[in-house]
């Protein structure tokens, strides 16, 4: 019995750990690429390709907490060659995007006259 408890509790500490790891690496990640842009954008070719390794390795060491889950890295996004991205897209919902179905007529803009502006 005891030896499971301590099982487990190694177990649990693993986790942790990973876990830890993971948030690290999404740090790393994070870091690193908005560094790389900017080094990109200043020409400073040494600064860029240091912080596309500090990207690189904050990518490996999130997939490998994540794999300890057997999941994928932040569920929901996805990694390409300019970044990491949810899908969702600036206006994916009615607001701003013209598809609203309230009705516009009379709500809000200027005034029309001079006794509404008061």
């Amino acid at each position: 019995m005891a030896d499971r408890t301590q099982d487990k509790t190694h177990e649990a500490v693993g986790d942790v750990k990973s876990v830890l790891k993971g948030i690290k690496g999404m740090g790393d990640t994070l870091r690193g690429s908005v560094n790389e842009s900017i080094d990109t954008a200043f020409n400073d070719r040494e600064g860029e390709i240091k912080n596309k390794a500090v990207k690189e390795k904050g990518e490996a060491e999130l997939h490998q907490a994540d794999s300890r889950f057997g999941g994928t890295a932040a569920r929901g996004t996805t990694t390409t060659a300019g970044g990491t991205t949810t899908g969702a897209g600036a206006h994916s919902g009615g607001v701003g995007n013209m598809s609203s179905t309230v009705p516009q007529g009379r709500l809000g803009g200027e005034p029309t006259t001079t006794r509404e502006r008061f």
